[in-house]
């Protein structure tokens, strides 16, 4: 039998020497996440300088994980998403700031009504309301490896 999970949401953060940026994020995300239930899971990634008590202040209940060593951010979160309870993972970069018009809950019951998605995202802007574009990663040409200015150069042809 499966095990129900009981949240709605845990929200997995990968810290490395980003505390400042880390307290925005967790800031905007107790401000404007409303209406849901979840967890905050940070793993520090052995920063220079981190402190476990100053993200406490803003969510008592976080999990903090004390990784050794820089795992790296794949393995981090992966190391995060084992201490998860809710029923959907979200991970967060420490420089996400959460919207006051965040459409997270939309996500959610989209998950929940389409059960053969197995993932999905929010729409990403920056700060200006300009959609980001580079939202999901993907294999790269090898034109998008060497950089586009290299074939922007005179005499060179991308054909």
């Amino acid at each position: 039998m499966a095990i129900q999970k009981k949240l709605d949401l845990s929200v997995v953060y990968v810290n490395f020497n980003t505390q400042e940026l880390l307290e925005d994020s967790l800031n905007s995300l107790k401000k404007y996440l409303s209406g849901l239930s979840y967890e905050v899971i940070v793993v520090d990634n052995a920063s220079n300088k981190f402190s476990s008590s100053r993200v406490t202040k803003i969510f008592p209940h976080a999990n903090i994980i004390l990784s050794t060593e820089n795992l790296g951010f794949g393995k981090g979160n992966n190391l995060g998403a084992k201490s998860t309870h809710g029923r959907y993972i979200w991970l967060l970069n420490t420089d996400t700031l959460i919207p006051h018009d965040h459409n997270i809950q939309y996500v959610i019951q989209y998950l929940d009504t389409n059960r053969e998605f197995a993932a999905a995202l929010p729409m990403l802007t920056d700060k200006k309301g300009t959609i980001q574009p580079a939202q999901i990663a993907y294999f790269p040409s090898i034109k998008q490896i060497l950089g586009n200015k290299l074939f922007s150069l005179p005499g060179l042809s991308t054909s």
